[in-house]
């Protein structure tokens, strides 16, 4: 086993996120949250930790709002599935009601990076400013980021090892469950066609990757 390319699984995106999905209706905002673990893959948007990386999972996740829901005093939009977003419970902690960034309209990868030795970068100041209000070179974070490295060098010196390629893909692989969305039915969806490109799906027509 092994991948297709070169596997970054700490590149922050190089273009800026464009939804698939497009559920609304729910009272609850909690109601998206399926929605958002498939659209940002399973994955915090702002620190790149997978589900998989956590002994709880999706439990260690939560619904991050880009407009504050301190700031929409309407409440308009704390149930706006595009104002929504996909962030480990550390993040959107550390984050509280700060402006950062928005992945959907700018791609992270212009302001972020990660070095060889697991310490984030900022390229422009917004980037630093991300840095320093998520936190994002605490000590348990880089420690993660150094390990998930390691598993990556360790595949590529040891490519044919069953071990390691168990290993890689248990980091790198899916969650086991992924939630088929096509269950949850929300009152509207202004874009269906997302339902097919959801990674349920593809597992089920074999079309998703062991790894990503």
């Amino acid at each position: 086993m092994t991948p297709d390319g070169p596997l970054r699984p700490l590149d922050y995106p190089a273009a800026a996120h464009v939804r698939k999905h497009g559920p609304a209706g729910y009272a609850k905002y909690e109601k998206y949250k399926p929605w958002l673990r498939d659209e940002y893959s399973y994955r915090c948007v702002y620190c790149l930790t997978r589900e998989t990386w956590y002994p709880t999972g999706a439990a260690a996740f939560s619904v991050d709002h880009i407009l504050p829901q301190s700031q929409d005093p309407t409440g308009a939009r704390v149930c706006d599935y595009d104002n929504l977003l996909y962030a480990c419970s550390r993040c959107n902690s550390a984050r509280r009601e700060l402006s950062v960034l928005n992945p959907d309209q700018v791609a992270l990868g212009e302001h972020l990076g990660v070095t060889d030795e697991g310490f984030a970068v900022g390229r422009t100041p917004e980037g630093k400013n991300l840095i320093d209000i998520l936190h994002l070179n605490e000590d348990d974070l880089v420690q993660a980021r150094q390990e998930t490295l390691a598993v990556l060098r360790l595949m590529e010196s040891y490519p044919d090892n069953p071990d390691v390629q168990n290993l890689y893909a248990r980091r790198f692989g899916y969650p086991r469950h992924l939630p088929n969305l096509r269950m949850h039915r929300p009152p509207v969806n202004s874009r269906p066609q997302g339902l097919d490109a959801s990674h349920y799906d593809l597992r089920a027509r074999d079309a998703l990757s062991l790894v990503y």
